[in-house]
């Protein structure tokens, strides 16, 4: 049975690593503090639907632990992603692969120059979630997975990982075209994340207002035009499709939200700033995305009175 590490014990890894060992598979969590004391002391926790459950876990703060597991689960936000590496690096067994789960385009690219080509998948989370403390997850919508290889095409290893995350109760699917997919979750968070942290709303609050409507339409055609600067086509119903997804997501708080709310620092360069480069470097305009940088890089806390 395959065994697997989690390595961020967030809303991501808490939430996927949860589902995981309530299936019964071995699983290995790399914390520290309070959310290694939390593990530790009483399990992981996840409430869905008001209904909260809990699974006792193995958890410790040494990567020699990872060394046990066939595949490891890379959570951690892209602020952290580097360190997390490191510490990947020094327990990952000859023959295990991590598994990249950050928003952006870049994570596989860090992942591959920090464990070497071959050794990294990667991996899109679609979820609804966030900690509310230690070990204690709060599930709001979704809960899916997308894994591929970083340079595209079919893959037995990716089959075989999807085949298992599907029995732990996980849908998940292969894709070989998965950078096609980063930028289409690209494009979703550039609609979503930081519009409603400005705003404080939810997605479906968003997508209801026709200038909320207006604003997603042209982040998204924004990331299409970088996209394009690339070599790379997306299709040109995404904004109407990334609309109509979030209008459902009326409980969902995004990641960005809740880094601002909590005093935490926020994923701009990943969501917002690199593309805002990509279209510069294009010739291309970009006012929405040059907005919301401005926007967000003036309500970082560290800029708070």
């Amino acid at each position: 049975m395959r065994c697997y590490g989690i390595v961020g014990v967030g809303a991501v890894g808490g939430y996927f690593g949860f589902r995981i060992a309530a299936s019964g598979r071995g699983v290995r969590f790399l914390a520290r503090g309070a959310t290694l004391a939390a593990l530790r002391g009483r399990g992981l926790q996840v409430t869905t639907e008001g209904v909260p459950r809990t699974v006792g876990v193995e958890a410790g703060d040494d990567p020699a632990g990872l060394g046990e597991c066939d595949t490891v689960l890379v959570a951690v936000k892209n602020p952290d992603l580097e360190g997390a590496l490191e510490l990947v690096r020094r327990g990952l067994a000859e023959k295990a692969f991590a598994v990249t789960l950050q928003n952006g385009l870049e994570a596989p690219r860090t992942a591959r120059r920090a464990l070497g080509t071959g050794r990294v998948v990667a991996g899109i989370a679609y979820l609804g979630a966030e900690a509310t403390a230690p070990a204690e997850i709060l599930h709001t919508g979704l809960g899916l997975l997308t894994v591929g290889e970083p340079e595209g095409g079919p893959s037995a290893r990716c089959q075989a990982l999807a085949e298992d995350l599907n029995a732990c109760g996980i849908p998940t699917r292969t894709s070989e075209r998965i950078e096609e997919d980063l930028w289409k979750k690209l494009a979703w968070n550039a609609a979503f994340n930081g519009p409603t942290a400005l705003a404080r709303c939810s997605p479906a609050a968003l997508a209801a207002d026709p200038e909320g409507r207006a604003l997603a339409r042209a982040l998204v055609q924004e990331v299409i035009e970088a996209a394009r600067a690339t070599g790379l086509d997306l299709p040109a119903t995404l904004a109407e499709d990334q609309l109509r997804l979030s209008e459902p997501l009326t409980r969902l708080r995004t990641s960005m939200l809740q880094d601002l709310e909590a005093g935490r620092p926020m994923e701009i360069e990943a969501l917002y700033t690199r593309t805002l480069r990509l279209l510069r470097e294009a010739g291309k305009p970009a006012p929405a995305h040059q907005a919301i940088v401005a926007l967000l890089s003036a309500a970082r806390p560290s800029f708070r009175a």
